[in-house]
């Protein structure tokens, strides 16, 4: 370790199954330097030292194995840092405000979303948008026939969800609790994209030391819930269904980072009009680094 009490980290591995899209892959190959070297620069002026990591383990398939292993490293760092903080290589640091002296971090500091409106509401809203461009074209529709087409979206609308959806991982997080007869039922999961806290905040995760029995637990929580079959076939093991577990379970406390921190933008949420002079995170989910880039001179 260097004389800084500070570190910046993240993680890189060229994903080779099928765990993450083509797209996805090569836009984060095309980009890797450049966003590394956005993220250096950031720690540089945070007076933090800076890492990329690029091996991991492979535990599951090699993107959950990738993401287990940061917080891994995260619980590592905390015995050689007094201060680290953890960012997605699609993280972009927006606006330079330094992480350190803006949150506290006595408190695991983290982005708590609502998965309920990121995994469902939003796209409800795409969904009911679509019914109503449909309607106009078929104005000859009756009552019925619209009724009917509503219904059908809705079906569709759970058919499309997947092991990644926002709603379906607090439901895993919820069939695990609810596993260990812990009754208090939320949508609430953390995203993993942006972690910070000090030695002391993160020592309190114990996430390493509990993923064998995590991992175990879901494997038990898939079939016994109160979920549909659906929704049980979907459950498997995930690092932030795993992260909110842990931090609910054990009532550790969190300080809840502002949205801006950690700005998500994807296929719902892409455009950042009248708002991007309050980001601090751009947290580019879909990828397209460079609409971002053309906008903003990023790189």
């Amino acid at each position: 370790m260097s004389g800084n009490s500070r570190v910046i980290f993240s993680f890189y591995k060229e994903v080779n199954d099928d765990s993450v899209t083509s797209y996805k892959k090569e836009q984060l190959k095309l980009y890797k330097d450049k966003l590394i070297k956005r993220q250096h620069l950031y720690a540089e002026s945070c007076n933090a030292d800076y890492f990329v990591y690029e091996n991991s383990n492979l535990l599951l398939n090699e993107y959950d194995s990738i993401q287990f292993r940061k917080i891994e490293k995260l619980e590592e760092l905390a015995n050689e840092y007094d201060e680290v903080l953890y960012l997605d290589l699609d993280i972009i640091p927006f606006d330079f405000k330094n992480f350190f002296k803006e949150h506290d971090l006595s408190k695991i500091c983290c982005h708590e979303i609502d998965g309920k409106e990121w995994g469902i509401d939003r796209y409800k809203t795409n969904v009911t948008k679509m019914n109503n461009a449909k309607i106009i074209k078929v104005m000859k529709m009756n009552d019925a026939e619209i009724n009917s087409l509503r219904e059908k979206e809705s079906r569709y609308l759970y058919e499309e969800i997947d092991s990644m959806n926002m709603w379906l991982k607090a439901s895993s997080k919820n069939a695990m609790l609810l596993l260990e007869n812990h009754t208090s039922y939320n949508h609430n999961i953390i995203n993993t994209g942006v972690i910070g806290g000090n030695k002391d905040s993160i020592k309190q995760l114990k996430f390493t030391e509990n993923l064998q029995y995590m991992i175990d637990l879901i494997d038990k929580a898939k079939y016994d819930n109160i979920y549909s079959k659906k929704v049980q076939e979907l459950i498997k093991p995930n690092n932030e269904v795993f992260f909110s577990y842990l931090i609910e379970k054990n009532n550790i406390p969190i300080t809840n980072i502002n949205k801006n921190w950690n700005f998500i933008v994807d296929d719902y949420k892409s455009g950042l009009t009248n708002v991007w002079k309050e980001i601090s995170f751009l947290h580019v989910i879909n990828k397209d680094f460079e609409h971002y880039n053309r906008r903003y001179n990023l790189f």
